[in-house]
C-alpha cells in the first residue's frame, strides 16, 4: 500500500465527516420544524391524567 491509499483513506475520511454534518443539520431542522408545529416530542405518556391522580390518591391513603 502505498502514499496513494493513505491519500485516500484521508478523502474517504473527510466525506464521511461532511455527510455527518449534513445528517446532524437535516436532523436538527426536523425537530426544530415539528417543535414549530407544536408536537409533542419523546415517548408518550405512560399513564393517562386519571391514572396519575389516582394513583397519587392511593399513595396518600393510610394503610
Amino acid at each position: 500500500m502505498g502514499p496513494a491509499f493513505g491519500e485516500s483513506r484521508v478523502r474517504f475520511a473527510a466525506l464521511a465527516e461532511f455527510i455527518r454534518e449534513l445528517i446532524v443539520e437535516g436532523t436538527y431542522e426536523g425537530l426544530a420544524a415539528v417543535r414549530a408545529r407544536g408536537q409533542r416530542l419523546g415517548r408518550p405518556p405512560a399513564m393517562t391524567a386519571e391514572q396519575i391522580r389516582h394513583a397519587r390518591d392511593l399513595m396518600k391513603a393510610p394503610l
